[in-house]
């Protein structure tokens, strides 16, 4: 008894006990699921994701919010896929991409650092703004890259897809920062009072900037990864992504009150939901049950996370 209500304390043991047991109850149903090439396929489609999942994981450990990002992709995406499109260097286009999504970063944190609007509203607003310009950008139109730009999403090396390698290198390097540099404990310390970081000596606003560029950044390579996996760009590339990003980092016990969450579990979030979208498909279930299970799923990670 004793180890079960140790598991229900532990987020991310419940979260391991419930893959294994997701894994083994689809594997009896569908013995494809446990298959190499399928489990390869979980993760590559999880990356673009599970790399999301990681920046609003750190946006909320700050005592911050960002609903802007699922906008902030499609506006990066097509704008990259738009400069590729008309003869820019593939390197440039790219460099361009980060310069554009770090404004959009720096954007949300001076307006989060130097109001005292709640984040969520500021990034409603900053959320309508990108949405808008992909429109312009893509003048509602798809851009196709037409193999110039494949690599990032498609590639393999020994069998496995280059975004499950991009997004390993992702979460190792975030895991080392936020646990090993005095910048990434900050980012907890702020979360968890930002008072006593400020009477501490810490500048907060300048941290709260630095953690929605960080965020944005991150957000920068999963809209690589994406429109390289996929072949081209739209303005509604990113559309429902900013929910399944904030739900993978809830979900993996991400506290929204901040100050609090684990890498690890982020990224057995993303995995529980990139196993629950492949179930389904597995099982031929219809696609709608995808969003019924998720809303069960996040009500449950909050319910259970707000108990501890």
């Amino acid at each position: 008894m004793k180890k079960i209500k140790d598991i229900l304390s532990n987020q991310i043991a419940l979260l391991t006990v419930i893959l294994i047991g997701i894994s083994i109850v689809v594997t009896v149903l569908n013995p494809k699921f446990i298959e190499i090439n399928n489990l390869k396929n979980i993760f590559v489609q999880i990356s673009v994701v599970a790399i999301m999942a990681l920046g609003a994981g750190i946006v909320i450990i700050s005592g911050g919010l960002d609903i802007s990002v699922g906008s902030m992709v499609s506006l990066l995406a097509v704008t990259c896929a738009w400069m590729i499109n008309n003869g820019v260097p593939v390197l440039f286009a790219v460099a361009v991409t980060i310069i554009i999504a770090g404004s959009c970063g720096f954007l949300n944190g001076i307006l989060a650092a130097k109001t005292r609007v709640s984040p969520f509203i500021i990034t409603l607003g900053t959320m309508s703004i990108f949405s808008a310009l992909s429109l312009v950008v893509s003048k509602g139109h798809s851009w196709l890259l037409m193999g110039k730009f494949q690599y990032l999403g498609r590639a393999r090396i020994l069998g496995i897809h280059f975004p499950s390698y991009v997004m390993a290198i992702t979460f190792v390097l975030m895991f080392l920062f936020l646990r090993y540099t005095r910048t990434g404990r900050r980012f907890f310390g702020i979360g968890g009072s930002e008072e006593v970081a400020f009477l501490s000596g810490i500048n907060v606003n300048g941290y709260k900037i630095l953690v929605y560029v960080i965020n944005a950044l991150l957000v920068c390579l999963a809209s690589l990864i994406l429109i390289s996996r996929i072949g081209s760009a739209l303005s509604t590339a990113g559309s429902g992504l900013e929910l399944r990003a904030i739900a993978a980092a809830i979900i993996g016990g991400t506290s929204l009150q901040g100050g609090r969450g684990k890498v690890l579990g982020i990224f057995l979030g993303a995995l529980l939901l990139g196993v629950i979208s492949n179930m389904l498909s597995i099982l031929n279930l219809s696609a709608h049950f995808q969003s019924i299970i998720l809303g069960v799923v996040i009500v449950t990670a909050v319910t259970i996370g707000r108990k501890k």
